[in-house]
């Protein structure tokens, strides 16, 4: 845009720029913000499900100082800054914000349309349970017909059974809505978890979901812990019945736990979402979209910079300028 300053010889020139464009997405605070796991200090000393033992490995890590001669030493706050719930129960960090991947389920309708859809023909179908090669070529070799029926009732039989077992190891939903929940999981954040709890004589007795955004992997890969309304619970890997409970004391029982993950070659804990991919173009229409509803919420008046380069406008000049293009002064 031309203004016209007072001296006609001179031509002023004003760039103005849409100040909606100028958005940067900083992938580092989208890891950073809203992880539960990322507390500190006294926020880690609250956490429940711990063991008196780990309370004070806790305490000792705070209280390690950096001393020298005759009792100097820094007064720099560096030990509680390295002490996280990561450091605390050794585990690894995501490399995308978990919280921020399950959000994005919610307010992409692309995403959200595209994750259902898998859902919907992948595990909403339902399952069934079908003979192994072992299994046919056994019924193969069967040749006389009453023995080959005997057999394939008993192999009906079998499936019935396994059917009313599985829709009694959770009273709460169905055997397929644990895993809708699961693989929901799965292409929101590139992680699903199903948690398997045993009977005393050892056998399962139970097969539910949890949200993948409340876990993390232990960094030996010795099981996982969930941090969850400000109660850390351990799990172990599934069929392991033998690693003791790091954080809550070895008497304990932990529940274990099948990880799902979307293989990623960048990431050997974790998974990563199909929309990781296409971040740039996800970006752009979340932008698009505030972008939009500020328009319009702004009477359709848009925002602008204005930067006037090497102008000397009067304060009456510059008044009237700004109250022509409707814009505060």
């Amino acid at each position: 845009m031309e203004f016209m300053n007072e001296d006609p010889s001179v031509s002023e020139t004003i760039d103005i720029s849409n100040s909606a464009d100028w958005i940067k997405f900083n992938n580092k605070e989208v890891v950073l913000s809203d992880d539960p796991f990322s507390i500190e200090g006294e926020e880690l000393k609250k956490v429940n499900g711990l063991s008196p033992t780990f309370r004070r490995k806790i305490s000792r890590e705070f209280q390690k100082r950096f001393i020298g001669q005759e009792g100097t030493g820094t007064q720099q706050n560096l030990l509680q800054q390295a002490v996280t719930g990561y450091a605390m129960f050794d585990l690894v960090q995501p490399v995308y914000n978990l919280e921020y991947l399950s959000k994005i389920y919610e307010i992409s309708p692309y995403n959200y349309s595209a994750i259902n859809a898998k859902v919907a023909n992948i595990v909403g179908l339902g399952y069934s349970f079908v003979e192994t090669k072992k299994a046919n070529d056994a019924l193969d070799n069967i040749t006389d017909k009453k023995q080959l029926e005997r057999a394939r009732r008993k192999l009906n039989k079998l499936r019935q059974d396994l059917d009313s077992w599985l829709e009694e190891t959770n009273e709460e939903e169905t055997f397929t809505e644990t895993l809708v929940k699961a693989y929901t999981d799965l292409e929101a954040t590139g992680n699903g978890y199903i948690e398997i709890g045993r009977t005393v004589s050892g056998n399962i007795g139970y097969v539910g979901h949890i949200p993948s955004k409340t876990m993390r992997v232990r960094r030996l890969r010795d099981g996982f812990i969930q941090l969850l309304y400000g109660k850390a619970v351990y799990f172990r890997n599934f069929a392991d019945q033998e690693t003791p409970n790091p954080i809550s004391g070895a008497e304990d029982r932990p529940n274990e736990v099948i990880h799902l993950k979307k293989y990623t070659p960048m990431n050997n804990y974790y998974g990563i979402p199909d929309i990781i991919a296409a971040q740039t173009a996800m970006a752009g229409n979340e932008f698009s979209g505030k972008y939009n509803l500020d328009y319009f919420e702004n009477k359709a008046v848009p925002r602008y910079i204005i930067t006037v380069k090497g102008a000397k406008l009067s304060p009456e000049s510059a008044q009237s300028f700004h109250q022509n293009l409707n814009v505060n002064y």
